[in-house]
């Protein structure tokens, strides 16, 4: 699973202090500029900032993933609680 982090300043969805919940569960990260426009692709900055407060490594980011770990995360099996 990964969880978004939204990087808009006007929305910064998740708070960097859930992140630390979020590890513990094994969630990954995605982070997201949110862009609009091209000038808006410059806000993944708080994104990385964000993470960075979080203490989010690299290796948990999938924007961060070679193409084939992002391929092999897109197409794991995920076991699903009904």
């Amino acid at each position: 699973m990964a969880i978004e982090i939204n990087a808009n300043p006007h929305r910064l969805d998740l708070d960097w202090r859930w992140i630390f919940y979020a590890r513990e569960k094994d969630c990954l990260f995605s982070i997201n500029p949110d862009a609009h426009s091209v000038e808006d692709i410059s806000y993944i900055k708080y994104g990385i900032l964000t993470a960075r407060k979080g203490g989010v490594k690299n290796s948990e980011v999938i924007n961060c993933f070679s193409l084939e770990n992002f391929k092999k995360f897109l197409n794991r099996k995920v076991k699903r609680n009904v």
